[in-house]
């Protein structure tokens, strides 16, 4: 059984809030090979559950957020912008440059 994109995300959600970000990102990848789109609300939860981790969630939030930007592949939306927000009030210069 192939699980949809609702499912996929409820999973990456709840991976990422128990600090597993490393499954979170497989689940991604699953994803892909599985042919279900990856849409903005996919990128939202993977960079939710980056910023759970407190070493190095910030800068994979970045990489994903600058890596989807730059392939033009997802476009952000306003809960995108606000979970920039949340780690940095400066981050519009990291994401933009």
């Amino acid at each position: 059984v192939i699980p949809n994109d609702t499912t996929y995300h409820s999973m990456i959600k709840a991976f990422g809030r128990c600090g597993d970000i490393q499954t979170a990102f497989s689940l991604v990848d699953e994803m892909k090979q599985n042919r279900i789109p990856i849409k903005t609300e996919t990128i939202n939860f993977l960079i939710q559950s980056c910023i759970t981790n407190k070493e190095s969630g910030f800068l994979q939030a970045l990489l994903i957020w600058k890596k989807f930007h730059k392939y033009k592949k997802v476009d952000p939306d306003i809960f995108s912008f606000n979970l920039a927000r949340i780690k940095s009030g400066k981050i519009q210069h990291f994401i933009f440059d």
